[in-house]
């Protein structure tokens, strides 16, 4: 499980199986809670200070590569693809698929079961009725 590649910071609170790629970054009190299963992480991620991802279900949650979770944000996804950014204070609601290039900013909330397509920026004041963009 452990990787040289890999920056854990020893205060990091961690349940259950975590799996995570080389050169990831994982600062102070980062939390990963898991219900059930793994999380399996791949390369090149970063999770900053206080930042909370969860996983309120029983099968795996898989995080792709080069993302970047800010200082404060709660993400509990159902999957997650390449090279996002949520940005802090943000909060993406159970059963979320976000797909890859996404950018959340801060402080946005994502409706639960919402589908992030390819490239897109939530910013600013939105009224998220939409489940799929």
């Amino acid at each position: 499980m452990d990787n040289p590649n890999t920056i854990q910071h020893r205060r990091q609170k961690t349940f259950h199986q975590l799996i995570y790629g080389p050169e990831t970054m994982i600062e102070v009190d980062f939390e990963i809670i898991s219900a059930g299963e793994a999380f399996k992480i791949g390369k090149g991620n970063v999770f900053q200070t206080k930042a909370r991802i969860i996983n309120d279900t029983n099968t795996a949650i898989v995080i792709e590569n080069n993302n970047n979770f800010g200082i404060g944000c709660i993400i509990t996804p159902k999957s997650i693809g390449s090279n996002n950014t949520f940005m802090d204070h943000c909060v993406v609601n159970h059963g979320t698929i976000i797909r890859n290039n996404v950018t959340i900013g801060p402080k946005i909330v994502v409706p639960a079961n919402s589908k992030i397509s390819d490239g897109v920026i939530l910013f600013g004041s939105f009224d998220f009725r939409i489940r799929e963009l």
